[in-house]
């Protein structure tokens, strides 16, 4: 091999070795005691990736082999930039958080129905907000009758089916902040969900389910209609993780659950009920067993 040759396979090698380098509390002390200073080894981790053991015991140790409390801190925080984060679908990725699922057939948060010994994942389904024909009929009369406000969902079917007239569910909670993984609702309960079932339109292609009420004259009201509700019960498993399941057996058709939010109405109607526009509901549905 060619001199030049030789110096780019050891450049290549060095480039190699400094690429899968990484960091450890045994490092961190050996490059102390060759006299580095405190600032360049804060730098060196920084700049590094790392397997720190930031553990009491292990900070005690190193704190009593003299290791300066910069390199300390900066090695703590190495292991929380470097901890994985949960990250929402359709919203900005949020900051590593604690989660409780240890133990659980949780993964991650969320909800999800029991298949099988499994946790398949639900619909996360967005629903649109849509006016019924009693709109029209209620400018003639001056708004003596009332506008009746739905939530739609595309599609006349969801993906995730259960062939199970009583299925089971897991409500997956983050531990240290609220609100499911999945949408940004601030929930931290089964008993902040309504479990609903659709009004299925196969011509149209869409499921919708009624979200309230507006009358010009009178009360204007919020909510599914008993009718479309499900009762459920739920077992606190441990902090943040619930098992639910439906109080009576489930008819074949088209269900959601959705955590409903304060109305909010217009001269119109119905503003923004149970976050629609744009909320998103965990959608399923029941097939003949």
């Amino acid at each position: 091999m060619t001199k030049p040759l030789a110096l780019l396979a050891c450049l290549a090698l060095t480039v190699a070795a400094a690429t899968d380098e990484v960091l450890t509390n045994d490092d961190v002390v050996a490059l102390l005691d060759a006299g580095l200073p405190p600032g360049v080894v804060v730098a060196k981790i920084a700049t590094s990736r790392t397997d720190f053991d930031t553990s009491i015991d292990q900070l005690v140790t190193l704190g009593k082999a003299g290791v300066d409390a910069e390199v300390l801190e900066a090695m703590v925080s190495a292991g929380a930039s470097s901890a994985p984060a949960i990250v929402r679908v359709g919203v900005a990725p949020s900051a590593a958080v604690k989660t409780n699922f240890d133990g659980t057939p949780c993964e991650v948060p969320g909800i999800f129905v029991a298949d099988g010994g499994v946790l398949r994942d639900m619909d996360l389904t967005p629903a649109t907000q849509i006016r019924s024909g009693f709109g029209l009929l209620s400018g003639f009369t001056f708004g003596l009758v009332p506008v009746q406000t739905k939530a739609a969902v595309h599609g006349a079917r969801a993906s995730t089916r259960t062939a199970r007239a009583k299925p089971e569910f897991w409500f997956c909670f983050e531990e240290a902040a609220a609100g499911l993984s999945y949408q940004a609702l601030g929930a931290v309960n089964p008993a902040e969900f309504l479990l609903v079932a659709f009004d299925v339109n196969e011509r149209r292609q869409e499921r919708t389910f009624p979200i309230g009420w507006f009358h010009a004259w009178s009360v204007s009201q919020s909510g599914a209609p008993r009718r479309q509700l499900r009762t459920f019960t739920y077992v606190k498993v441990k902090p943040g993780i619930y098992r639910v399941t439906p109080e009576a057996a489930l008819a074949p058709g088209e269900y959601a659950f959705y955590s409903p939010s304060e109305a909010r109405f217009g001269p119109a109607g119905a503003l923004a009920i149970g976050g629609v526009p744009g909320s998103k509901l965990f959608a399923f549905g029941v097939d003949e067993s």
